[in-house]
């Protein structure tokens, strides 16, 4: 989903318009991620490995700062 240009919201606003236009509540996404720009190909579809590499970044640096390792990856970045 991408937002027009001049509006704003919040995760919580995002959650609470799937939880009313999506009637299947396994069909919910587990988490929402409000993010600049959406990696894009060369011919404009989502770059889908970006995407994971960004998840994989961030689950490894929260899972760093939960166990009192801060800094582990800054080179990796």
């Amino acid at each position: 989903m991408q937002l027009k240009p001049g509006a704003t919201a919040t995760e919580s606003d995002l959650a609470e318009f799937m939880r009313n236009e999506i009637g299947e509540r396994a069909a919910l996404p587990k988490g929402i991620r409000i993010i600049e720009t959406m990696p894009l190909t060369g011919v404009g579809k989502i770059f889908k490995p970006e995407l994971k590499r960004r998840e994989t970044v961030d689950a490894l640096l929260s899972a760093f700062a939960e166990a009192g390792i801060e800094g582990a990856l800054v080179h990796a970045v």
